[in-house]
């Protein structure tokens, strides 16, 4: 799209509509407190429920953001993006498809489409005359890559999440996923689960009996669960890890049922690290050989988010603190990083300090300067021109969304600063100030794209750039 199609696709929204956007956010406004940084709290992302995408704003891999107007002005949302992003390839939203479900281990591909002829089905969501789209609440974004963008719903006063439709981006749309189900017995107990795929990467949900949970990397029809009891206490007495056939249905235990842990795979589906929560240490269970191996340079207590795979079998891990005792007689404690050999369970390295990002990248402000450094390989890099109350909105991969407080003269907004860390490379975003609290953004680190939306219109941009 060029510059010329952006101006014009952004100026054929239909005022009445966002008059009416305008009114819902006003009464919204009247609700919220302003934040004293001017920050966007709900684009927090390491709330679960922060996580949830308004009205039309899906997203990619990585998570972007969607703008919503104001109540005062109905082009402001149209001049912003295009003042914005006019140089950038912008393409205009287009969701969902129609297309019946086809056989597991038919294909991976979204949905809708029609490999080798070209051809795309109608979407789910038209557009309407103004090519604009409305969309329904309660969508969210998950998977390891978060690739998956869910409608979902509400039961038993909020306690369930059920997952209704799976989309997933693709060219310039978002496609409906087929969904799978699969049931069997674990202990004599019943237990089933719904599925999606992308590629090698399956997201499982709406899981019922004795299924934990599924996990992301998909050989071929091959995939990884883990399934427990429950005893008449709501105890879990027993838990296993399980190979599924999704194709034969054929269900094989590979563990024991000792395995009450919290677990995280490697991210090409090789071995999976397992938490004894009770006993506090960590194993790596090898799923090709069966086998299981403690290591004890893990530290009991961490999280499974606290813990950072470089290759296979080499990981970062936040490690013992140091204990300094002052003159006053207190003590100073100083955290240390480590990286760890899954083979051996030997450090490999220590390293000073905890980084606030990903495990391996540090981050400060000087001034007005934004400087990151990398606590494994020393490198370093800076952004000038930011505000020195600068904090993470959002992180996903390499990339993280920086925010801060902007004062440009007569154009006094909030900026965001997008960031890819392996590339060193970043993107300043201006919004003004009678936006801000209505913007938000979502970007997809595969796609390498941005999504923005006003609540009625969605549009993604190109960000390649970046690296």
């Amino acid at each position: 799209m060029t510059g010329k199609d952006l101006y014009e696709a952004i100026h054929q929204c239909d005022d009445e509509y966002i008059e009416k956007t305008a009114e819902r956010i006003e009464k919204n406004l009247s609700r919220k407190s302003p934040s004293p940084k001017g920050f966007i709290p709900r684009l927090w992302r390491h709330s679960a429920a922060l996580r949830t995408v308004a009205a039309i704003f899906l997203c990619i891999v990585a998570l972007g953001m969607g703008v919503s107007v104001l109540a005062t002005a109905s082009d402001a949302f149209r001049e912003w993006l295009f003042d914005m992003f006019s140089g950038h390839e912008v393409t205009e939203l287009h969701i969902g498809s129609e297309g019946d479900a086809e056989e597991p281990g038919a294909t991976d591909e979204p949905a809708g489409t029609k490999e080798g002829d070209g051809e795309t089905s109608q979407p789910d969501i038209p557009v309407d005359e103004n090519q604009m789209l409305s969309l329904e609440r309660g969508m969210q974004i998950y998977g390891v890559n978060e690739s998956f963008v869910c409608k979902v719903h509400y039961e038993n006063d909020g306690e369930d999440e059920i997952v209704d439709k799976v989309y997933a981006i693709q060219g310039n749309g978002l496609m409906e996923l087929p969904v799978y189900s699969f049931r069997g017995e674990y202990d004599s107990v019943p237990y089933s689960f719904e599925y999606a795929v992308i590629g090698n990467e399956v997201l499982g949900f709406n899981g019922t009996g004795d299924f934990g949970g599924l996990f992301h990397y998909k050989n071929g029809d091959i995939v990884y669960a883990n399934l427990y009891h429950v005893g008449e206490d709501t105890i879990v007495r027993k838990e296993c890890l399980v190979e599924i056939n999704l194709q034969t249905e054929e269900v094989t235990k590979i563990s024991n049922d000792k395995m009450i842990c919290n677990f995280l795979m490697s991210p090409d589906g090789k071995i999976i690290l397992c938490n004894h929560r009770s006993d506090g240490y960590w194993s790596v269970f090898d799923i090709a050989a069966r086998t299981e191996k403690r290591i004890d340079s893990l530290q009991g207590n961490l999280h499974t988010d606290e813990i950072k795979f470089l290759d296979t079998y080499t990981v970062l891990a936040y490690g013992d603190s140091i204990e300094t005792k002052l003159p006053d007689g207190s003590f100073w404690m100083d955290s240390q990083t480590y990286k760890i050999d899954l083979h051996t369970g030997e450090i490999m390295e220590k390293y000073p300090g905890a980084s606030d990002l990903d495990l391996e990248w540090d981050y400060g402000t000087e001034g007005n300067t934004l400087r990151f450094d990398n606590i494994v390989t020393g490198e370093s890099f800076t952004i000038n021109g930011v505000d020195k109350n600068v904090g993470i909105l959002s992180g996903t991969g390499s990339y993280f969304l920086f925010g801060y407080d902007e004062d440009d003269g007569d154009q006094p907004g909030s900026a965001y600063c997008l960031v890819n860390l392996d590339q060193q490379t970043f993107m300043k975003i201006h919004i003004p100030k009678e936006l801000y609290f209505d913007v938000e953004m979502y970007l997809t680190v595969s796609e390498k794209k941005l999504l923005l939306t006003n609540g009625t219109e969605a549009y993604i941009v190109d960000v390649s750039e970046l690296g």
